[in-house]
């Protein structure tokens, strides 16, 4: 038994180095706005102890080549419930990220769930704008008005309070929604949002067609990975960029996301 064991330990180390040295996968889309707007959407990163402080700078260094104006950040930048001892490493590496308009946040479940004092903490000094049930607005260096709304988590303890977007349904300019729980989305009020954002499936992590994408679906609903139509919004789930549960990833490569909002006029998707 301890044999076997050993041999799957073995095996899943091997098979989480091999997926470690994949890239990262760049996905690229073109949305209509009011004004222009180059958005980087992170989500997932799931930090703790054991990770590649120097894949995590190469992370920031592809982030900041793409030159964005605003990044988001859809929520479990920890995991959970291990002491996260080297916190101020990852700040330090998360405060190089460039961005004119800033970087905003919402909480994820493992960011609440056994690590909520650390995850605060590391939010804060890796610069993190962190929303809770809040809108921000900011201008893009071109003068593009940008409102960025963000629901709190909802998985082990519902603090979300989607009224609190309301006020984004007739703002001027480019509205984005973050959350973490992609089925969230569906509380977010009808006509708030132009893009919304969430992460937490990691497009099933590892691809298994029947059992595991099953499973999954009891999960997430069927927001796995990709565009999805809410309330006539656009809502898009990134497959992120960490991992939880096995500690590995098997055919769900991790994902950086750009999106590139043009003047055109809004329309309904």
């Amino acid at each position: 038994m301890k044999q076997n064991l050993s041999a799957l330990w073995s095996l899943r180390r091997a098979i989480a180095r091999r997926e470690a040295r994949r890239p990262v996968r760049v996905c690229r889309y073109t949305l209509p706005g009011e004004g222009s707007l180059r958005l980087v959407h992170l989500t997932d990163l799931h930090l703790d102890d054991r990770t590649d402080w120097n894949a995590l700078s190469r992370l920031v260094e592809q982030v900041n080549r793409q030159h964005p104006d605003v990044v988001v950040f859809t929520g479990d930048l920890v995991c959970h419930p291990e002491p996260f001892r080297q916190w101020k490493t990852a700040a330090e590496i998360l405060r190089r990220i460039q961005a004119p308009c800033g970087v905003f946040a919402v909480r994820g479940n493992h960011d609440l769930f056994g690590a909520g004092q650390q995850a605060q903490r590391l939010f804060e000094k890796s610069g993190f704008v962190l929303l809770k049930n809040q809108v921000a607005r900011v201008q893009t260096p071109s003068g593009t008005p940008v409102v960025i709304g963000g629901l709190d988590d909802v998985y082990f303890q519902n603090l979300s309070d989607p009224s609190s977007l309301l006020c984004m349904r007739y703002a001027q300019g480019i509205r984005i929604v973050l959350v973490h729980e992609p089925t969230l989305a569906k509380k977010v009020p009808r006509g708030t949002a132009d893009l919304i954002l969430a992460g937490h499936s990691h497009a099933g992590q590892v691809y298994a067609p029947v059992v595991w994408r099953a499973w999954m679906t009891k999960k997430v609903g069927h927001y796995l990975q990709g565009f999805y139509n809410v309330h006539g919004m656009r809502l898009y789930v990134s497959a992120g960029l960490g991992e939880s549960g096995p500690g590995f990833r098997l055919f769900c490569p991790r994902e950086l996301t750009i999106f590139d909002f043009e003047q055109m006029r809004r329309e309904h998707f």
